[in-house]
């Protein structure tokens, strides 16, 4: 059982003994070849050489005429970028312009807030936003200016707040979007 697949194929008739000799001559031949490339050193670098060879300009390549088809699309290309490009800026300066009046708004709304009185004498006041009915506690004197249009109502981080009826005009001058209730 210890022959080898050669001598196998060799007692089958598959091979002839010319054939398995030729296998082996190669192998040999294969074995010196790869010993002889590892015992050769390894080849030197050059030296960095102290001054610079001559500068070669780059050989350009001839241009070929560009068809009608590659201009299109180049040109399509460029105008699509510059139209994304206005357009980034256009939603960075509205979002720069937002934030800026916004940062207004809350300034001038926490200047000029009215304290609300908590205790007794608690009037809840009523008042649409939309199509919803929306509340506020105030004091009795609160309630009247309310009502005479001397002072109005806005949200300041959630929070209902009461404002003067001229800072609530400033308001709306700076930010139509802000929800001021201002009763006539």
């Amino acid at each position: 059982m210890a022959t080898s697949l050669q001598d196998q194929l060799l007692q089958a008739g598959i091979v002839t003994e010319e054939q398995v000799q030729n296998l082996e001559n190669e192998k040999q031949a294969r074995k010196k070849r790869f010993q002889q490339k590892r015992k050769q050193p390894a080849k030197k670098t050059k030296k960095a050489n102290p001054i610079p060879p001559k500068a070669t300009k780059p050989r350009a390549k001839p241009k070929k005429p560009q068809s009608d088809l590659e201009r299109f699309y180049k040109q399509r290309a460029s105008l699509e970028k510059k139209e994304l490009r206005e357009t980034r800026e256009k939603k960075l300066v509205a979002k720069k312009l937002k934030k800026e009046r916004h940062e207004k708004v809350c300034k001038l709304i926490n200047e000029s807030k009215l304290q609300l009185v908590e205790g007794e004498g608690q009037v809840r006041f009523n008042f649409a936003i939309g199509n919803k009915i929306k509340y506020i506690f105030v004091n009795e004197e609160q309630q009247k200016q309310l009502s005479e249009g001397e002072i109005a109502i806005t949200f300041l981080a959630g929070k209902k707040v009461l404002i003067p009826a001229k800072t609530a005009a400033e308001v709306n001058t700076i930010d139509p979007a802000k929800i001021v209730v201002l009763l006539d």
